[in-house]
């Protein structure tokens, strides 16, 4: 008789128990949602959402993102939610910003990519051609600058500087600007920078987000707060 128990247990265990493709289907369903939202915030190449056993916490990956025309090559973000949402709705504007309470997050800002931005001409505030060359150090860039006054003058400039983080965004800092190798008063320096800063908004980005240091190499700037992926959840994926 034994030998029949077990068996018997098991199989009451697999019908009164959740089947495989119920457990998790909310999860799921928050995630497609919270990806949705991201195509339609950033147009990326790509997009992974997890969501927490629960529904505490939200981990989103993008490729190819585009914040203010600027491609940002990789963004990642690790996401707190306020409560376990009983349901979200992909159509609703402000859906992220009522959804997340804080994240930590990483950005990877690719020299190619600020440079085709500047390249493309549009509402790049005056520059022309504005060639960035990333360091370790910081960067130089080259290019014209237009700017209407009585006249109408364009400057072919050179700058020197770092990119620096701030609660708004990614700035040009400590930066000098020299005219035919001739560096160029504090007034010129600031009317210039304060055209092209900051260089990355952040406040195109509806949820609050923290960046807690950034550094810069021959190809990329990167932005980050070192978020971490969980290991137990429920993922959507999309790619165009």
């Amino acid at each position: 008789m034994r030998r029949f128990i077990l068996p018997l247990i098991l199989m009451l265990a697999l019908v009164l128990s959740p089947s495989g493709a119920s457990a998790g289907e909310h999860e799921k369903e928050i995630a497609k949602e919270i990806g949705n939202q991201l195509i339609t915030l950033f147009h990326p190449d790509a997009v992974k959402v997890v969501i927490s056993n629960g529904g505490s916490f939200a981990w989103a990956e993008t490729k190819g993102a585009v914040i203010e025309g600027i491609r940002i090559d990789t963004m990642k973000l690790r996401a707190m939610l306020k409560e376990v949402p009983k349901s979200v709705d992909s159509n609703d504007k402000y859906m992220l910003a009522n959804l997340i309470m804080m994240s930590e997050g990483e950005a990877v800002l690719l020299e190619k990519d600020v440079n085709d931005y500047f390249r493309k001409g549009v509402d790049t505030k005056g520059f022309t051609n504005l060639n960035f060359d990333f360091t370790p150090s910081g960067f130089t860039a080259k290019g014209i600058f237009t700017a209407q006054f009585i006249v109408t003058i364009r400057i072919r400039l050179m700058a020197k500087g770092v990119l620096g983080m701030r609660p708004d965004g990614v700035y040009l800092e400590k930066t000098n600007i020299y005219v035919e190798n001739v560096k160029q008063p504090d007034s010129l320096t600031k009317m210039i920078l304060d055209r092209v800063n900051p260089l990355l908004p952040f406040t195109k980005i509806p949820f609050p987000i923290k960046f807690k240091s950034i550094t810069m190499d021959d190809n990329a700037a990167v932005m980050t707060s070192n978020p971490k992926l969980f290991t137990d959840g429920e993922s959507w994926s999309w790619k165009k």
